[in-house]
């Protein structure tokens, strides 16, 4: 277990969970085309991967592989859809939203809210709340819901603590990822290199 001020030393990105320091609520980042939309806790079946920019991995076998259809099970309009290259963000091929991506149990999906009211923000463990990961500083591409998110940690020292406080949040725990996903390899400190 690794504290949030330990450094977390051997690897260019680590996993940290930060909670907003009180002050206020963040806006949440525009998707593309400049639509907004609900925090990613709130979306259905997603597959442990966000990506920030309104886009998630989500599993896609009752929405027939679409992602108009899984985007309104939660009233929001699909903006884009992809293949993704190995259950994370990369994208390996764009399709329409209309079009079923076949041979695979999870989709990358861009959804865009109806402009509806702004859902709240899923709680952090212990109940925080975090800003939108959007504007979260150096994010590598994966975002883990509950406020955690894999980093490039190197301008912080290998440390939570001093990544979370870049933006004005305090740390909650600090993991070294298994393979630039959300899997906990070794839990760290927030002070610990």
């Amino acid at each position: 277990t690794y504290r949030c001020d330990e450094a977390i030393k051997r690897t260019s990105d680590i996993l940290c969970t930060c909670a907003s320091g009180g002050g206020p609520a963040p806006t949440p980042a525009p998707a593309p085309g400049g639509a907004e939309c609900a925090d990613f806790a709130l979306w259905p079946d997603v597959d442990g991967v966000t990506c920030g920019s309104c886009t998630a991995l989500v599993l896609s076998a009752k929405y027939g592989g679409r992602c108009d259809a899984y985007c309104e099970s939660f009233n929001h309009k699909c903006v884009a859809a992809f293949e993704e290259e190995n259950e994370n963000c990369q994208k390996k091929a764009t399709y329409r939203c209309d079009e079923a991506i076949k041979r695979t149990s999870d989709i990358l999906c861009t959804c865009a809210s109806g402009g509806g009211p702004a859902p709240t923000p899923a709680p952090a463990p212990g109940g925080a709340e975090c800003a939108d990961f959007a504007l979260w500083p150096d994010v590598d591409g994966v975002t883990c819901g509950s406020c955690t998110a894999l980093v490039l940690s190197a301008k912080y020292g290998g440390r939570c603590d001093a990544y979370c406080e870049s933006f004005n949040h305090k740390c909650v725990a600090a993991f070294e990822e298994e393979n630039e996903n959300c899997q906990k390899k070794a839990t760290y400190r927030c002070d610990e290199a």
